[in-house]
Protein backbone atom coordinates (compact mmCIF):
# COMPACT_ATOMS: atom_id res chain seq x y z
CA UNK A 1 0.00 0.00 0.00
CA UNK A 2 1.52 3.43 -1.18
CA UNK A 3 0.70 6.34 0.79
CA UNK A 4 0.88 8.85 -2.09
CA UNK A 5 1.64 11.85 -0.08
CA UNK A 6 4.26 10.47 1.45
CA UNK A 7 6.20 8.43 -1.27
CA UNK A 8 10.12 8.20 -1.00
CA UNK A 9 13.15 7.29 -2.61
CA UNK A 10 16.63 7.02 -1.04
CA UNK A 11 19.93 5.79 -2.05
CA UNK A 12 22.40 2.69 -0.95
CA UNK A 13 23.37 5.27 2.26
CA UNK A 14 19.41 5.71 3.22
CA UNK A 15 19.57 9.26 2.02
CA UNK A 16 16.32 10.23 0.31
CA UNK A 17 16.97 11.27 -2.79
CA UNK A 18 13.67 11.93 -4.63
CA UNK A 19 10.12 12.59 -2.80
CA UNK A 20 6.89 12.89 -4.31
CA UNK A 21 3.63 11.25 -4.98
CA UNK A 22 3.07 7.36 -6.29
CA UNK A 23 -0.21 6.15 -6.81
CA UNK A 24 -0.11 1.82 -6.86
CA UNK A 25 -3.27 0.30 -7.05
CA UNK A 26 -2.52 -3.43 -7.89
CA UNK A 27 1.13 -3.30 -6.39
CA UNK A 28 4.47 -2.29 -7.67
CA UNK A 29 7.98 -4.10 -7.76
CA UNK A 30 11.14 -3.67 -8.04
CA UNK A 31 14.42 -5.30 -8.87
CA UNK A 32 17.69 -2.94 -7.91
CA UNK A 33 19.27 -4.39 -11.65
CA UNK A 34 17.22 -1.76 -14.42
CA UNK A 35 15.15 0.24 -13.02
CA UNK A 36 16.44 3.94 -12.76
CA UNK A 37 15.13 7.23 -10.73
CA UNK A 38 16.92 10.34 -11.65
CA UNK A 39 17.39 13.70 -9.96
CA UNK A 40 16.38 16.85 -10.66
CA UNK A 41 20.02 16.96 -12.98
CA UNK A 42 19.30 14.25 -15.02
CA UNK A 43 21.86 11.68 -12.97
CA UNK A 44 20.54 8.54 -11.99
CA UNK A 45 20.47 8.05 -8.42
CA UNK A 46 18.61 4.05 -8.08
CA UNK A 47 19.02 1.75 -10.16
CA UNK A 48 16.64 -1.90 -11.21
CA UNK A 49 13.76 -3.12 -12.81
CA UNK A 50 10.16 -1.87 -12.36
CA UNK A 51 7.56 -4.01 -13.12
CA UNK A 52 3.99 -2.73 -13.27
CA UNK A 53 0.95 -5.21 -13.94
CA UNK A 54 -2.88 -4.22 -14.51
CA UNK A 55 -3.70 -1.37 -16.24
CA UNK A 56 -1.39 1.98 -16.18
CA UNK A 57 -2.23 5.43 -16.91
CA UNK A 58 0.77 7.49 -17.83
CA UNK A 59 -0.36 11.35 -17.62
CA UNK A 60 1.66 13.85 -19.31
CA UNK A 61 4.10 13.64 -21.51
CA UNK A 62 6.16 9.93 -21.44
CA UNK A 63 9.05 9.38 -23.74
CA UNK A 64 10.52 6.67 -24.64
CA UNK A 65 14.27 5.71 -25.09
CA UNK A 66 13.30 3.01 -27.81
CA UNK A 67 10.80 2.38 -30.14
CA UNK A 68 8.12 0.06 -27.41
CA UNK A 69 8.09 -3.15 -28.85
CA UNK A 70 4.36 -4.63 -29.53
CA UNK A 71 3.62 -7.95 -28.70
CA UNK A 72 2.87 -10.35 -31.08
CA UNK A 73 1.56 -14.34 -31.62
CA UNK A 74 1.17 -17.00 -34.98
CA UNK A 75 -2.17 -18.48 -34.49
CA UNK A 76 -3.09 -21.66 -37.14
CA UNK A 77 -6.90 -20.70 -37.84
CA UNK A 78 -8.75 -23.79 -38.77
CA UNK A 79 -11.75 -23.76 -41.30
CA UNK A 80 -14.90 -22.59 -39.29
CA UNK A 81 -13.50 -21.77 -36.21
CA UNK A 82 -13.53 -18.23 -34.42
CA UNK A 83 -9.85 -16.37 -34.17
CA UNK A 84 -9.89 -15.63 -30.89
CA UNK A 85 -6.94 -12.50 -31.30
CA UNK A 86 -5.00 -11.59 -27.86
CA UNK A 87 -1.78 -9.85 -29.01
CA UNK A 88 -1.38 -6.40 -31.36
CA UNK A 89 0.72 -8.17 -34.14
CA UNK A 90 -0.78 -11.24 -35.46
CA UNK A 91 0.88 -13.56 -37.94
CA UNK A 92 -1.77 -16.14 -39.30
CA UNK A 93 -0.19 -19.48 -40.40
CA UNK A 94 -2.95 -21.69 -42.03
CA UNK A 95 -2.29 -24.95 -43.24
CA UNK A 96 -5.09 -24.81 -46.21
CA UNK A 97 -7.34 -21.69 -47.21
CA UNK A 98 -9.81 -21.27 -44.29
CA UNK A 99 -13.13 -19.28 -43.78
CA UNK A 100 -13.52 -17.55 -40.35
CA UNK A 101 -15.13 -15.60 -37.97
CA UNK A 102 -13.60 -13.27 -35.14
CA UNK A 103 -14.37 -13.96 -31.29
CA UNK A 104 -15.28 -10.95 -28.94
CA UNK A 105 -12.95 -8.26 -28.25
CA UNK A 106 -12.29 -5.90 -25.53
CA UNK A 107 -13.25 -2.22 -26.48
CA UNK A 108 -9.52 -0.27 -26.96
CA UNK A 109 -8.09 -3.75 -28.27
CA UNK A 110 -6.11 -3.06 -31.56
CA UNK A 111 -4.61 -5.24 -34.18
CA UNK A 112 -2.51 -6.24 -37.01
CA UNK A 113 -3.23 -9.45 -38.65
CA UNK A 114 -0.41 -10.58 -41.46
CA UNK A 115 -0.95 -13.74 -43.34
CA UNK A 116 2.79 -15.03 -44.25
CA UNK A 117 1.19 -18.51 -46.00
CA UNK A 118 -0.36 -18.79 -49.66
CA UNK A 119 -3.58 -19.92 -48.04
CA UNK A 120 -6.18 -17.27 -47.87
CA UNK A 121 -7.92 -16.39 -44.52
CA UNK A 122 -11.51 -15.33 -45.42
CA UNK A 123 -13.31 -13.13 -42.13
CA UNK A 124 -16.77 -13.33 -42.87
CA UNK A 125 -18.83 -9.83 -41.98
CA UNK A 126 -20.77 -11.32 -39.26
CA UNK A 127 -20.73 -11.64 -35.84
CA UNK A 128 -17.65 -9.99 -33.68
CA UNK A 129 -16.70 -8.30 -36.88
CA UNK A 130 -17.59 -5.37 -39.40
CA UNK A 131 -15.84 -4.88 -41.98
CA UNK A 132 -16.56 -3.91 -45.67
CA UNK A 133 -18.15 -7.37 -46.64
CA UNK A 134 -15.87 -10.53 -45.67
CA UNK A 135 -12.01 -9.62 -45.91
CA UNK A 136 -9.51 -12.22 -47.67
CA UNK A 137 -6.30 -12.12 -46.15
CA UNK A 138 -3.84 -13.33 -48.84
CA UNK A 139 0.15 -14.48 -48.54
CA UNK A 140 1.42 -11.06 -47.12
CA UNK A 141 -2.13 -9.14 -46.84
CA UNK A 142 -2.62 -7.24 -43.71
CA UNK A 143 -5.61 -6.58 -42.21
CA UNK A 144 -6.06 -3.57 -39.60
CA UNK A 145 -8.81 -3.78 -36.54
CA UNK A 146 -9.87 -2.31 -33.98
CA UNK A 147 -12.06 -3.17 -31.15
CA UNK A 148 -15.49 -1.15 -29.96
CA UNK A 149 -17.53 -2.63 -27.75
CA UNK A 150 -17.28 -6.26 -27.82
CA UNK A 151 -16.92 -6.49 -32.35
CA UNK A 152 -13.74 -5.60 -33.95
CA UNK A 153 -14.11 -3.10 -36.63
CA UNK A 154 -12.21 -3.04 -39.65
CA UNK A 155 -9.70 -0.10 -40.14
CA UNK A 156 -7.98 -0.99 -43.66
CA UNK A 157 -6.55 -4.03 -45.67
CA UNK A 158 -3.40 -3.86 -47.31
CA UNK A 159 -3.75 -6.16 -50.18
CA UNK A 160 -1.40 -7.67 -52.94
CA UNK A 161 2.08 -6.78 -50.84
Amino acid sequence: TADTNKFTVADATGNTVIAGSLAANGGITADTTAFSVADTSGNTVVGGTLTVTGTTALVGATTFTANPILPGESITPTDGAAITISKNLVTLTPAGAVGNSLAACTTGNWAMLYNNTANNVVITDTGNFVGAGNATVGQDDTLTLVCIGTKWIQLGTVPNN
